[in-house]
């Protein structure tokens, strides 16, 4: 019993089983036969290294207490990303995407310090972690079947993060045209929409009066801001402090010309916005 335990404490062994439970994502049970010891054995030995176990069962490491506060960019861009595009079933998450931005889910799966693959799946890329107190704060945060009510996801946002959030949404549901119609869109619950009209009104100076495109029988609407002016009062507040957004929705926007520029535009100009916007800041 010994010669195991001073086997289990040598920095060899122990950089042995990090790498193998941490990067290679293999079990206790697996690891205990590869190394040719007990799995009562190993497990103590994990835990007199500080090595962090996983519950049981489980195959992938994740950080589930990343949604706790939603006091930064990060956390309160990702939960308006999952609050459009996510899904919480029990105890997993799992979220789906074309496989253009697969990309996209590697910089979400940094985030929950999750080392879960990224499946392909015909024409969309998926990513699915596991963990109880994870899903749990999700649907405190409204991520629920539906999304009945933004109300519990919104009081929980910090004032100074909400633009953020308003990003993920808008990277998840919603939507930008290219030139020449200068337009975004927003897609979701008809409270949602209301609550996003009245906060761009405040923020933004738009129309508290526009009102949202219903879809036929659906608890669905659109929220849609047209013209270059409107348009990117809206992007400029969505941007501004950004370093987390979907690139190829952003590239779009940055092409955006303003409409007394086009006249004198020659075919294959690529003059950006010249008129001091703060979109300017984040190329």
């Amino acid at each position: 019993m010994h010669h195991i335990t001073e086997f289990l404490n040598r920095q060899e062994t122990i950089e042995t089983i990090r790498r193998l439970y941490k990067t290679q994502g293999k079990t206790i049970a697996q690891i205990a036969k590869i190394v040719g010891v007990s799995y009562t054995a190993l497990r103590n030995a994990m835990l007199r290294h500080g090595i962090i176990t996983r519950p049981a069962g489980r195959l992938y490491s994740i950080n589930e207490n990343v949604f706790d506060k939603v006091d930064d960019e990060p956390t309160a861009y990702w939960l308006g990303f999952l609050y459009a595009d996510g899904c919480v079933h029990r105890t997993c998450l799992s979220i789906a995407l074309k496989q253009a931005d697969s990309k996209h889910l590697a910089l979400l799966a940094s985030f929950l310090g999750a080392n879960s693959p990224i499946v392909p799946y015909q024409t969309r890329s998926a990513l699915a972690v596991s963990g109880r107190h994870l899903s749990a704060r999700l649907k405190e945060l409204g991520i629920v079947k539906g999304r009945p009510t933004h109300i519990e996801t919104v009081n929980q946002i910090g004032v100074s993060v909400v633009r953020h959030f308003v990003r993920g949404l808008f990277d998840g549901d919603g939507g930008v045209e290219k030139e020449p119609s200068h337009k975004v869109t927003f897609c979701g619950r008809t409270e949602l929409m209301a609550w996003l009209r009245a906060l761009f009104a405040q923020e933004c100076g738009t129309s508290a009066l526009l009102k949202p495109i219903q879809c036929n029988h659906s608890y669905i609407a659109y929220l849609g801001y047209k013209g270059y002016f409107n348009a990117t009062k809206i992007t400029d507040y969505m941007y501004e402090g950004a370093t987390i957004f979907l690139e190829r929705k952003q590239r779009r926007i940055r092409q955006w010309i303003m409409p007394n520029k086009k006249k004198s535009a020659k075919k294959g100009w690529k003059t950006r916005r010249e008129n001091g916007s703060r979109l300017n800041q984040y190329k």
